[in-house]
Formats: structure tokens, sequence, C-alpha cells
């Protein structure tokens, strides 16, 4: 029971450490970019990006498409690549370990972003209402 409890504890805080670093979301001002939307697992959950202007919307919208199945992959890769480090660092109460994990989570979504602009020409983003709520 002692360590069902422990494991819940870690995923729980491993969670909310990670509820800190999010991708970074962009606002307007991306003129002419068009907004393509998926719908999340979770419930009442989408994903949204801001895509440069293409030739057609189809085009735009494969691309948008493109962006989200790679975005995907990356929060896939995420979770086993920092919750080993999440665990270490709330182990050892290192108040510099910290700032460097959450140094290093924020630097992974900056990059996937960067990489999401440079391949498809999308960035994240989400809607004033969405920014206010937090989520």
């Amino acid at each position: 029971m002692e360590i069902k409890l422990k494991q819940l504890l870690f995923v729980v805080a491993g969670l909310a450490l990670t509820a800190c670093v999010t991708p970074t979301y962009k606002v307007p001002p991306y003129d002419g970019y068009k907004r393509v939307t998926f719908k999340a697992n979770e419930p009442n959950k989408v994903f949204h990006y801001l895509c440069k202007p293409g030739s057609s919307d189809e085009e735009v919208w494969a691309r948008g498409e493109k962006a989200h199945g790679y975005a995907n992959q990356q929060r896939k890769e995420y979770y086993p690549l920092f919750l080993p480090r999440i665990k270490d660092v709330i182990d050892q109460r290192n108040v510099e370990e910290r700032a460097k994990l959450l140094k290093d989570m924020e630097s992974y979504w900056d990059n996937v972003e960067q990489t999401m602009e440079a391949r498809y020409e999308c960035i994240f983003y989400r809607t004033p209402d969405e920014a206010r709520m937090g989520l």
C-alpha cells in the first residue's frame, strides 16, 4: 500500500511540475495566418495552431495536420525524457536543480516550436479565453 501511495504521489508531483512548463502559445499579430484546430483525446481539450497562408485552404490544413502530428510525437517523448529528472529533483529538494529542470523543459518546447515553424510554417496558438483560463 505504501509503495502505491508513493508512486501516486510521484506521478501527481511530476504532472504538477510539468504543468508549469507548456508550449509557448503565441497570439496575433500573425496577419493572414489561418487557425487550424484539432480535438484532443481529453474531453473539451483542443489544440490550435496558426499556419502561414498557402496556395489553398487544403494545403494549409495539411501543414497544420503535419505540425499537430509532430507536436503530438514531441509530447509523447517529453514525459519519458523529463519524468525521471522530475523524480530526482523532487527527491533531492535542490532548488538549483529544479530551476535548471524548468529551464530545460521550457527550452524543449521552444525547440519544438522553432522546428515546427521551420518545417510546417505553423506555431502553437491559444485563444485569449484559453489564455485567461490558463488552458
